[in-house]
Formats: C-alpha cells, structure tokens, sequence
C-alpha cells in the first residue's frame, strides 16, 4: 500500500450497513436474509408506496479490478453501496437475495425514522460479475481505497440506468464489512455512529498504521 497524500484524504466516509433479517424487530416475514442499510437525506417514509423500484448490481471501477456496486432507485429517490468484492459476506449476501428472489432495504433518516422495505430482484447476474467472484487478484485493502476514491470524487454520480428518471436525491456510501473495517482502521479511520449529525460513517482520527496514495485514482475516475 502507497502512501497517502493528506490533502486528499478525506475527513469522512459515509458508511452503509447490511444486517440479518433478525436485527428488524417486528418486520415483516417477507424480509429477510441480509438486510442492505443507509442513511438518507430524505423522508423514507414518503416512498413506501412507490409505483416504480428497481435493483440491480453493476461493477465499477478505476485502475484495478472492479467494486461491486448494489444499486437501488425509488422512484426519482438513487441509493448506491459500493460494496467489496474480496469480501466473502457480499457474496453470500448476493447469494441469498438471487435465491429469494428479493433484496431487503432498511433506510433511515435520523435514529428513530426506518423504513423497510423489498425489492424484487430476479434478474440474473452479468457473466463479468460471476468471473469477478472467481478472480484469484482481489485485494481488499486495494479495493477500499478504489471505493474511497470514487466516493471523494464523485466518480460514480453520472451513472446512468436507462429508463430510469434522473433522481430528484442521490446518495451513495461504502458497505460496512469485516474486510473494508480492518483497511479503514489501518488507513486512520474509525467506523462510528454520529448521534448529532445522524450518520453512521468512518471519521478519520489519524495514526493509521499505512496511508495511501488516492490522488492518482482521483485522476484515473474523472477520466473514466
């Protein structure tokens, strides 16, 4: 691992979660496995009669091989986690949505506003992301500061699904795993919830054991 130019380096990171069904105290029986997180800047509650959701998983990418990317829009409302293809509990997770032939989200605005809800997701995955799966060159502290780098520039804002309308709100965040928790500590960054600001995301607080180099990255996701 390079080392980090501290300009670069942001101060946060805003995180995503993914949680057994279990955790949805009272949920509904139709939610289950792994459920996807995260914090929104809008009423979730204003989409739960939505006419018109899709989820899809897609890969994207700077230099190295490519992030997993779990897309997800409620009508004119776009979420995206980046989430890390090294890390053997997104695979699962995958695993388990295909065969239920759903994803649960939870979405959260402040600590007392969640709102569930079930996507369908029958669709088969794109041959490249299977081949991603069996790929012998995944290196997960790589791949953190990939994700990073394209959450501080904003690499993957202009991603466009056809058919879909451009989103009125979108966010995006970094899935919070085993994995991406030891690079994010080795980097400076301690995962944590921020009562005040509402947001679960990874501030950094320095001595990190490595830094690394994003800024070229910035460069290589501005000109993909």
């Amino acid at each position: 691992m390079s080392i980090l130019n501290a300009v670069s380096q942001p101060s946060s990171i805003p995180l995503g979660l993914m949680m057994p069904a279990s955790e949805h105290k009272g949920a509904h029986a139709r939610v289950r496995g792994m459920v996807l997180e995260q914090m929104v800047n809008f009423d979730p509650l204003s989409y739960v009669n939505a006419r018109r959701s899709v989820f899809d998983v897609f890969l994207v990418g700077t230099t190295g091989e490519p992030l997993l990317m779990f897309f997800l829009q409620l009508e004119d409302a776009r979420l995206v986690w980046l989430a890390n293809p090294a890390e053997p509990t997104v695979w699962a997770a995958l695993d388990t949505w295909r065969a239920n032939g759903s994803v649960s989200i939870a979405l959260s605005k402040g600590s007392s506003n969640t709102h569930l809800f079930v996507i369908p997701f029958r669709q088969p995955l794109d041959a490249s992301i299977l081949a991603l799966r069996r790929s012998n060159r995944l290196n997960a502290s790589q791949l953190t500061i990939d994700s990073i780098a394209l959450l501080i520039t904003h690499g993957i804002h202009n991603f466009e699904m056809p058919g879909l309308p451009v989103p009125a709100s979108s966010t995006a965040c970094l899935l919070h795993t085993p994995k991406v928790d030891q690079v994010l500590k080795r980097l400076g960054y301690s995962p944590e919830w921020d009562a005040a600001a509402c947001a679960f995301h990874a501030c950094f607080v320095g001595d990190g054991a490595h830094h690394a180099d994003i800024s070229g990255m910035e460069s290589a996701v501005r000109h993909k």
